[in-house]
């Protein structure tokens, strides 16, 4: 209803006099995330344009226009098609752009269209001179950039004509750069041709090249060309239209990176938006696992946090615990240094979000993990920040000529929060805020106590109306320190964490004390640099520190520093400015669905001791409330499918994790027995146990409790629980009843067993459809802990090889089922249907170790490693979301030639390492891991030795990884049979098919009628006659009311 209907566009030239360009009366939208395009009826040339009379479809209109993006052509006419060749020229910006500013270039109000048909199906080539005769001479530091967007037209581009436009060097001898063999920074090559053939820019948004010309010092760039050049795929009559941007030939200052710490970037996965999302997070400084993370804000109080955009303004420097943005944000404290605003006069609307932002330039940004530091336009202000766990400290240096002040704000502008700020006698200051996301609520607010290294001359709260402060400060002052403390306690509390934790370290120690806490976990691997892309090792430790940022902790020392005892406040008991304090150590911010399949197989291997905490904290959460939510943000989110905290203990306890073990076990076998309360537990479970599969739309959770299940088989076996180990072995297998063999894909089922899709109406490429942001083809081998039972159901080991090949090979479009930004990115991986900008698709490459095309999973990995985490240096470095370290694991993982595919089963399938040698000093001993002979086109293990001992099986337990001390692999351009005959652990024997325990009573009378909605008193024996002899192995029963539960029966026959 609050779409738009009709409305007037008209344009001005001063903004004052308005001319009419064009009338939309009675426009209806008839689908989600419909792009509706108008040519203008009476274009001109104008500074200003508005919109007015803008009526929504509602017939009782609520005052809203709702809108997901606008855009405007400011070409000389629209989407225009090029005549034969290819043309360029200035074009006034890019009119749709999914990840970034619409009608302007990159950095800037113009940039570089071009434009051409493809005049012959054969190879092709067309050549622009943009630039001639520059003579610019090449030194060892020179690198040649620029920015590139292959645009969107409506409708995808499945020929991808504009992958194969880029930009080339033409040197004084006349020689091209992409003759030369040059490499971008990527490692793929250069030129339109290698570009195009490396699949390495993405559709819609802007894409950065960049070369180190090093190698060419000497020469002399005479030329810059556009290039359009394709060998194989060009179709007559197909068109593309590109735009470029910052274009630069330029010295660059080498960045010195002396430990893993400095590799971190951590804008990457900022360049992006809602649309369409290159890791959807922002540039948090913290330390693992923090309290408070601390970051840079460029937006207005909305949930996107930082825009890496250029045009973006700095609004102030927070405190922040939002997870992901999808989730939301609480507990902001907001500072801003100022050096222009008269503190004694300002008024809010001088200094609120909207007002107080400055522009930067990227060049002056330093994003850590253990710092970030950028310079303000707007004064010229030198703006540091380092984190502590509970804390966060800054510096900011100011010219000396004005007098400097600080704003202070703890209000957000999406959420009417109320907030206080309070200044004392010695120039401190203790604040609240009670700001949360509407899915974040649980916590009573955040705490904060203050200190200024330089004491205020003024402390002023702007108006009665708002907590927006301002303190000041002398006239001259070049350097000014603060130290944030925060708290979900109290602001007394908040100062006690701050001189704990602070003390009296200036800031330059207490950043370095951060980076050497990065650096102990980043150091224990080590990667042999020689030879390798910068990116790669932005990528690695980027993806490390993205590893350990979670879970976060909610506790705090409410004891002494001698005497410590570790408190947190509960995110359920509280109320606002009311915390309820408990004991212990609760962890938080973490989705289990989300991360279950990466992330902490990669603590269990690299940090075994934070695996403990972890698991332990999350814990936390069932003995306070007797549940465990699928999602903990800060409390229990009723988010995605699964109780996929059930998998992640099972993962531990197999691989011999020290936690609260009994405790796990008891709440896991909650989740898979007990009808829930809301948000909490498993769906369906009144009846799915009975039945044996999630109805209608229930294939999703299906699986991922079978996936869940295993788990709990695995744990029962380790804790001795033999009744329960064969039971839920039994239950994993019910995966295999949502298996329609008509169509040879899972579907959904109906309550009473009929399918939801059959051959008349199934479509693999429609998404939602029963699977959680998935659709059929991503969700047909997600049996990770059976894979000998998918082989059953495809029709034996070949079967389950075709479907694998049939996924890499489809098409890559989707049918609009339930339509979101994870449709678009898995359509531009262009690796078929295999999606892996999301979750439920990332094991699929690993799939193959279950067939005799072991291979394929070595090409594959490798591919997606070099492909898939590009623009480490461009705020991208992810395709999708980056989930509490999910991606990141995989990165980590894989890169390292191992792979926990099916959690709980406690192996790794082994495939291509991506570095020559990389250590890694673990607690539990230090193990080299070597890869020979791997060069780029060397993909393929020959052959592996652990400590010398030839290694033969495509797995590897981690028990044996653990405690080998050298790990070789030797690799080949050429597939080998190595691993050849052998296959990962499965649920299901070799040779058989899935075998889920059926339910042998008929639906007859209360205690039988499958399902928990039900329920009786017995008082006399029951008898139930079967149609035919059956043996029964194991009986269950279910009771309404646990103080009226059986505590004995006798079962005859």
């Amino acid at each position: 209803n609050r779409d738009p209907r009709s409305w007037i566009l008209e344009g001005s030239e001063d903004g004052e006099s308005w001319q009419t360009l064009h009338t939309v009366t009675a426009h209806e939208f008839k689908e989600r995330y419909e792009k509706a395009v108008f040519q203008v009826a009476s274009p001109g040339l104008y500074t200003w344009y508005r919109f007015r009379n803008v009526l929504s479809q509602s017939t009782v209109p609520d005052g809203f226009i709702q809108l997901s993006e606008f855009g405007m052509d400011l070409l000389d006419k629209l989407e225009a098609e090029p005549d034969e060749g290819m043309s360029t020229r200035i074009a006034q910006g890019v009119a749709d752009c999914w990840t970034g500013n619409l009608g302007t270039g990159w950095s800037g109000p113009g940039c570089l269209e071009i434009a051409g048909t493809v005049s012959e199906a054969a190879p092709g080539r067309c050549v622009n001179r943009i630039f001639e005769n520059l003579n610019i001479p090449v030194g060892k530091n020179t690198r040649f950039s620029f920015c590139i967007l292959p645009f969107y037209r409506g409708d995808f581009d499945f020929s991808h004509a504009n992958k194969y436009v880029s930009l080339d060097l033409r040197f004084t001898d006349d020689t091209l750069l992409s003759e030369t063999g040059a490499l971008d920074r990527d490692g793929f090559p250069m030129g339109a041709r290698g570009q195009g053939e490396a699949r390495r820019t993405f559709t819609g948004q802007w894409n950065y090249v960049s070369c180190d010309l090093g190698a060419f010092a000497g020469r002399t760039v005479k030329d810059i060309l556009a290039v359009y050049e394709r060998n194989e795929g060009a179709q007559k009559g197909e068109s593309f239209l590109v735009y470029a941007d910052d274009i630069r030939i330029e010295d660059v200052k080498p960045v010195r990176r002396e430990t893993p710490a400095d590799w971190v970037d951590t804008t990457r996965g900022s360049n992006d938006s809602f649309v369409y999302t290159r890791g959807l997070h922002y540039p948090a400084s913290c330390l693992p696992n923090c309290f408070t993370a601390w970051t840079p804000s460029t937006t207005d109080g909305q949930r996107r946090i930082y825009a890496y955009q250029p045009g973006s303004k700095i609004t102030h420097f927070m405190s922040s615990h939002a997870v992901n943005y999808c989730l939301g944000d609480h507990g902001n404290f907001m500072v801003m240094p100022n050096c222009d605003l008269d503190a004694a006069s300002c008024s809010p609307a001088d200094a609120d979000v909207w007002h107080r932002g400055s522009d930067f330039d990227r060049e002056t940004e330093t994003a850590r993990a253990h710092g970030y530091s950028v310079t303000l336009k707007r004064g010229n202000v030198r703006a540091e920040m380092a984190p502590t766990m509970r804390c966060g400290v800054f510096r900011f240096t100011f010219d000396g000529k004005e007098a400097p002040n600080v704003i202070l704000d703890s209000m957000n502008a999406e959420v009417a929060a109320h907030g206080r700020i309070t200044f004392n006698e010695d120039g401190s200051f203790d604040a609240f805020t009670d700001q949360y996301s509407d899915q974040g609520k649980g916590m009573p607010g955040l705490y904060v106590h203050g200190v200024f290294g330089v004491k205020p001359v003024l402390c002023r709260r702007l108006s009665e109306d708002t907590p927006l402060s301002i303190a000041a400060f002398p006239k001259g002052t070049k350097t000014l320190t603060l130290k944030i403390g925060t708290s979900y306690i109290s602001c007394a509390q908040a100062a006690k964490n701050l001189e704990e934790e602070t003390g009296s370290l200036g800031f330059d120690a207490l950043r370095n004390r951060a980076k050497a806490e990065w650096n102990e976990l980043l150091g224990r691997v080590k990667i042999d640099t020689r030879g390798v892309p910068d990116n790669y090792l932005i990528t690695f430790y980027s993806c490390m520190y993205r590893l350990f940022r979670f879970p976060t902790t909610l506790t705090e020392n409410t004891g002494t520093p001698a005497k410590p005892v570790w408190s947190y406040t509960s995110p359920y008991a509280s109320g606002v400015d009311k915390p309820k304090v408990f004991p212990g150590d609760m962890r938080t911010s973490n989705g289990f669905w989300d991360n279950y399949r990466t992330t902490w197989s990669a603590y269990s291997i690299l940090a075994p001791e934070k695996d403990t905490e972890a698991l332990n904290g999350i814990l936390m959460h069932y003995k306070e409330t007797g549940w465990l939510a699928k999602w903990l943000c800060p409390r229990g989110v009723d988010s995605m499918v699964g109780s996929s905290s059930d998998i992640i203990c099972a993962e531990a306890m197999v691989k011999g994790i020290e936690f609260d073990r009994d405790t796990a076990f008891e709440c896991a076998v909650k989740n898979a027995t007990v009808v829930p309360p809301e948000a909490m537990g498993r769906a369906a479970m009144s009846y799915y146990p009975f039945i044996g599969h999630v109805a209608t739309a229930g294939y999703s959770w299906m699986i991922e409790d079978s996936v869940n299940d295993y788990g709990i088989s695995r744990m029962a076996e380790i804790l001795g629980h033999e009744d329960e180990a064969e039971y839920f072995a039994r239950t994993a297998a019910f995966y295999s009843n949502m298996f329609n063999p008509e169509i040879g894909y899972f579907v959904s089922r109906y309550p009473n067993g009929d399918w939801v899709r059959n051959k008349g109406n199934f479509d693999p490429f429609m998404w939602d459809d029963g699977f959680a942001e998935s659709n059929a083809w991503g969700a047909c081998v997600s049996a990770v802990f059976d894979g000998e039972g998918l082989c059953g159901l495809y029709g034996g080991r070949e079967g389950l090889t075709k479907r694998l090949n049939d996924i890499f090979a489809a098409d890559c479009h989707f049918t609009r089922g339930f339509v979101t930004h994870e449709n678009f990115e898995a359509r531009d991986l262009r690796m078929g249907q295999y999606q892996h900008n999301n979750q439920p698709s990332q094991h699929i490459p690993y799939m193959y170790a279950f067939t005799d095309e072991k291979y394929k999973t070595q090409a594959l990995t490798r591919e997606i490693l070099r492909r898939l985490y590009v623009g480490a240096d461009f705020g991208q470095g992810y395709t999708g979301d980056e989930d509490n370290g999910e991606q990141s694991g995989w990165f980590i993982l894989s890169s390292l030639g191992f792979y926990p595919l099916s959690p709980g089963s406690g192996e790794y399938v082994i495939t291509s390492p991506l570095f020559d040698r990389v250590t890694l000093d673990l607690p539990t001993g230090r193990l080299v891991i070597e890869a020979r002979n791997n060069r780029t086109e060397n993909t393929y293990i020959r052959s592996v030795t652990v400590d010398g001992r030839p290694w033969n099986s495509i797995v590897i337990d981690h028990k044996a990884l653990l405690g080998a001390k050298r790990i070789v692999f030797d690799m080949g351009p050429r597939p080998s049979d190595w691993a050849k005959g052998t296959y990962p652990v499965s649920l299901t024997p070799k040779g058989e098919k899935p075998a889920p325990w059926q339910d042998l009573l008929p639906a007859d009378g209360f205690y039988a009628d499958n399902t928990s909605d039900t329920s009786g008193t017995i008082s006399e024996p029951v008898a139930v006659t079967l149609e035919e002899p059956r043996k029964a192995a194991m009986v269950t029963i279910c009771s309404a009311d646990r103080t009226k539960a059986p505590k004995a029966f006798r079962l005859y026959g």
